[in-house]
């Protein structure tokens, strides 16, 4: 019974981890908005869909971190798209929270 017991609160902490750690992913929309904050090794990014959040303390920005491998390529993406008026959507890394903001870990873009 005791071990019975102990595999079934396993298999629901399991469940409930997988839950909260989950990679979100907007819907496609605009970038409405590029910045750089003094204390963010990175850029901040406002999407016309924001409000995704993988479990980060913040949701009112989005953060594509310097660290990241492919940040120049990104930036660039993102800097085009706007531009350009395309549609963006982000996917939103469940591990990292710089500043509190989830951060970016892909982007697409609608051309």
């Amino acid at each position: 019974m005791k071990k019975r017991n102990i595999a079934l609160i396993m298999v629901l902490l399991g469940l409930s981890w997988s839950t909260i750690a989950e990679d979100k992913t907007t819907t496609k929309g605009e970038i409405t908005r590029l910045h750089f904050f003094h204390n963010i090794n990175g850029v901040l990014i406002l999407h016309t869909n924001m409000g995704v959040n993988p479990g980060c303390a913040r949701d009112d920005q989005y953060v594509l971190s310097k660290n990241h491998p492919y940040y120049k390529d990104m930036y660039a993406l993102l800097l085009a798209a706007a531009a350009a008026n395309k549609k963006v959507q982000l996917s939103l890394s469940n591990a990292e929270c710089p500043g509190n903001y989830p951060a970016v870990k892909h982007v697409w873009v609608e051309f």
